[in-house]
C-alpha cells in the first residue's frame, strides 16, 4: 500500500502488526533537511527523543529524494514520522515533505483502530471496552509477563471478570506468556469478536484477565502489562 505524506503530516501511524518497508520517495520543499524514521510502535506510544528502528531516511532540503533498499525493512508494526532529527525523533510543525512510503502488510491500520493500555503501566487485567460499547473486532493482544512463573491471558466478553470465574466463559484462551517475557497475539483480519451469556444476558465486552495454569485463579498482584488493539 501507499502511504502520502504532505507537508502538515507530522506523523502516521500505518501497521499494528508485521511489514515490510518498500520504497520511499518525494520532494523536501522546506529549507532545512528533513529525516523520515520507522518507529515499532502505534502512533499514540511516539515520544520526542525516541531512537527508529532503523537508520533515518535523508530528505535533503528543497531537494527530491527517492529511497529504496536492496531487501525491504521487517517490522513488528510501524509508525512513521518526519522528524528534523538524524538519530533521534523531534517533530516538525508544518514543515514535512511531500512524499510517498510504499509498505507490505496485512495487518493495516485504519482510521477506527484502537489502542488500549501499555507495556508500562504495571496492571493484573485490562478492560478494552465495556459491554455497552459492544460488539467490537479484538486485532492484537500483547502481555508483558514481570512475574517469576509462566502465566495465561483470557479474554472474556465481560466489564469486569471475578477470581475463579468459569473458565468456559472465556472468548479465547490461554494465552501462553512465559516468565519475564513479551508476548503478541493476534486474531487475523477479521479479529476476535467477544461474545458469551450470563444469567441469559448476552455479553458483548471485553476483558484481558491474567490467570495461572488452573484457567481460573485470576492475579491480584500488578506484574504484568497488557496492550490490546481494536477495530469496530
Amino acid at each position: 500500500m501507499r502511504i502520502k505524506f504532505l507537508i502538515t503530516d507530522e506523523a502516521k501511524w500505518v501497521a499494528y502488526g508485521p511489514c515490510r518497508v518498500v520504497q520511499v520517495f518525494g520532494n523536501n520543499n522546506h529549507t532545512a533537511d528533513n529525516f523520515i524514521q520507522f518507529h515499532e510502535k502505534p502512533l499514540a506510544g511516539l515520544a520526542a527523543s525516541d531512537v527508529p528502528a532503523y537508520a533515518s531516511i535523508y530528505a535533503p532540503a528543497s531537494a527530491p529524494f527517492d529511497w529504496k533498499p536492496v531487501d525491504p525493512l521487517f517490522l513488528s508494526e510501524l509508525t512513521i514520522a518526519v522528524s528534523s532529527t538524524n538519530v533521534n525523533y523531534t517533530a516538525l510543525t508544518n514543515q514535512g515533505v511531500d512524499a510517498t512510503v510504499i509498505v507490505e502488510t496485512d495487518f493495516p491500520v485504519a482510521s477506527t483502530t484502537t489502542v488500549v493500555g501499555d507495556l508500562t503501566t504495571s496492571v493484573d487485567h485490562l478492560q478494552v471496552w465495556a459491554n455497552a460499547d459492544g460488539p467490537k473486532r479484538l486485532l492484537r493482544v500483547d502481555i508483558k509477563n514481570n512475574a517469576g512463573g509462566t502465566m495465561y491471558g483470557f479474554v472474556y466478553p465481560n466489564d469486569a471478570v471475578g477470581d475463579n470465574e468459569a473458565a468456559t466463559n472465556y472468548s479465547s484462551g490461554p494465552l501462553k506468556v512465559l516468565a519475564s517475557a513479551t508476548t503478541s497475539f493476534f486474531f487475523g483480519r477479521q479479529g476476535l469478536t467477544p461474545q458469551g451469556l450470563t444469567a441469559d444476558v448476552v455479553r458483548k465486552g471485553c476483558t484481558i484477565e491474567v490467570g495461572d495454569a488452573n484457567f481460573r485463579n485470576f492475579q491480584i498482584s500488578t506484574d504484568y502489562n497488557i496492550r490490546a488493539i481494536y477495530d469496530v
